[in-house]
């Protein structure tokens, strides 16, 4: 729960007003079935990893594209808040298959998660050195978040997959 914390706060920042960051809910909950039906249906790593995005494109379209500005931002966000209950669905998924192997990988895991998040938070809050403290800036953190999102998420599907392998 804490990274789920640190998230809110990061995007909260990021989106700097607390109706803007309301936004972001509301576009994740208005154009998250695009991802979702996406993700359902992806049987391969390769679909998984084309899912990024999906949602992008007709949340700007509707929205009303403003070059970067904060409706990129949010739905940008928004697809990030839909990613982000995908990681916590493959890493319970994961953890389940690790509990079913000899010694106490489940833990191992548990703590490599603990220390992504962190590093993830870090990463992503180290920010645009060129264009620090402008929108840009912005655009790259929230951006960060969401590749990093997409990455983990895929990874843990892919040991899940591994492991699954070996039952």
């Amino acid at each position: 729960m804490k990274w789920l914390t640190v998230l809110c706060i990061i995007v909260s920042l990021c989106f700097s007003a607390s109706s803007v960051y309301a936004d972001g809910q509301e576009y994740a909950a208005k154009y998250g079935i695009i991802l979702d039906n996406c993700y359902e249906f992806s049987t391969t790593d390769e679909l998984l990893d084309e899912c990024s995005g999906r949602m992008l494109a007709p949340c700007i379209d509707i929205e009303g594209s403003d070059g970067g500005g904060i409706v990129t931002r949010n739905c940008i966000g928004a697809e990030t808040i839909v990613w982000d209950k995908y990681l916590n669905l493959e890493y319970r998924e994961t953890i389940t298959v690790l509990r079913e192997f000899p010694g106490d990988f489940d833990h191992a895991l548990r703590e490599a998660q603990r220390a992504w998040i962190t590093f993830r938070d870090a990463e992503c809050q180290f920010g645009d050195p060129i264009n620090h403290g402008g929108t840009a800036e912005l655009l790259a953190i929230i951006s960060c978040f969401h590749a990093m999102t997409v990455e983990r998420t895929i990874e843990l599907r892919e040991l899940r997959e591994h492991l699954r392998s070996f039952l």
